[in-house]
């Protein structure tokens, strides 16, 4: 009967480091960035600022109407520039539960509309904008390597249960930054 050879301390050692650089790229270019979002959503004054004529309609209390907070909206969104508004919308992604799903509805249903008159205003993406797919697509890349690289070092009995704590991390992940509640 065949045996598999026993691995070694140093085999073991170089599997747990082989583990915890994915985790440590994860943190870095996932987690961080994910933190600096969650401490603008904590402070929503930045979001109201944009919304003087609103904010005023809504001071009214049951004496505003809904005409009158309509063309409030309209408004304030006119008094915006396009900067402005880009950041407006990144706010409201952050702060109102389903928005984020309403922008890529919305956008499917105007795509047949919309697509012939892209072409007109398409701009080719940044080198900055290369430079981050790029540095994503390798860290990716790597992150799966080391995976790999961590099985050939290691028993996958020891790295079986690995997997499994994505689905802890993303959960709390979804919960914590974005106030996504698992329902099922």
């Amino acid at each position: 009967m065949l045996t598999s050879p026993q691995k070694t301390h140093g085999g073991r050692v170089v599997a747990f480091v082989l583990l915890i650089v994915p985790l440590a790229l994860y943190i870095l270019v996932y987690l961080i960035p994910l933190g600096s979002i969650v401490s603008l959503s904590v402070d929503n004054r930045g979001l109201s600022d944009r919304f003087p004529a609103l904010r005023a309609e809504f001071a009214l209390g049951a004496d505003g109407t809904v005409d009158g907070r309509a063309a409030a909206l309209l408004q304030d969104l006119a008094a915006l520039d396009t900067k402005a508004k880009g950041e407006t919308a990144r706010m409201l992604n952050q702060e109102i539960s389903g928005f984020r799903s309403l922008l890529p509805e919305t956008g499917r249903k105007a795509e047949t509309l919309a697509l012939p008159l892209m072409a007109l205003v398409w701009q080719a993406p940044t080198a900055g904008q290369w430079l981050t797919a790029l540095t994503l697509s390798l860290v990716g890349l790597a992150g799966q390597y080391m995976i790999i690289r961590a099985y050939d070092h290691c028993e996958a009995s020891l790295l079986a249960p690995l997997p499994y704590t994505e689905i802890v991390t993303s959960t709390l992940v979804s919960w914590w930054f974005l106030r996504e509640v698992p329902d099922a």
